[in-house]
């Protein structure tokens, strides 16, 4: 976590400095504003959490670049999870073999297991592409509150998976 004002003033130097560059790179990749300035927000939340690294490193503008390679990769890789999971609820119907479990099969199956609204919070984060921050917004809570929701529901819907 930033120390000392000299910490405060290097990443702040750095935000000011490489922020449009990051936001465009983002939107090339992830082709949405909101998710791209989702990102790089959470890109500076790292580099606030680790000043030291990111200040005596070689390259600030090359470490910051680096962590938000990884921090789109991540949400990407949280969206693919949903896109198996859902194929695997169309390959595997839980209730009756002889009927294809469609998106209200389900909704229904994942809100009983998560609850309506940690559900509909998933669905509209993986699915609809919506940002952390939209997610929060439509959901009336912070952005933390609903990154620690979202954490959870995907845990449990891969422990559901795993013991399918």
């Amino acid at each position: 976590m930033i120390k000392t004002e000299a910490q405060r003033q290097g990443v702040h130097a750095l935000y000011l400095q490489e922020y449009p560059k990051l936001l465009a790179y983002a939107r090339s990749l992830l082709r949405d504003e909101s998710l791209a300035k989702e990102a790089v927000q959470d890109t500076f939340l790292v580099a606030c959490t680790k000043p030291d690294a990111l200040l005596n490193h070689p390259n600030p503008p090359g470490w910051l670049m680096q962590t938000l390679k990884y921090t789109i990769h991540n949400m990407n890789r949280g969206r693919a999870k949903l896109s198996a999971l859902l194929l695997y609820f169309q390959e595997n119907p839980l209730a009756d073999d002889s009927l294809p479990l469609g998106e209200l099969e389900l909704d229904i199956t994942c809100e009983a297991l998560l609850g309506k609204e940690d559900w509909h919070m998933l669905k509209s984060f993986l699915l609809h592409h919506m940002s952390v921050q939209d997610v929060a917004d439509s959901m009336g809570i912070s952005r933390e509150a609903a990154k620690k929701r979202l954490q959870r529901s995907h845990k449990r819907l891969k422990e559901m998976l795993k013991s399918s």
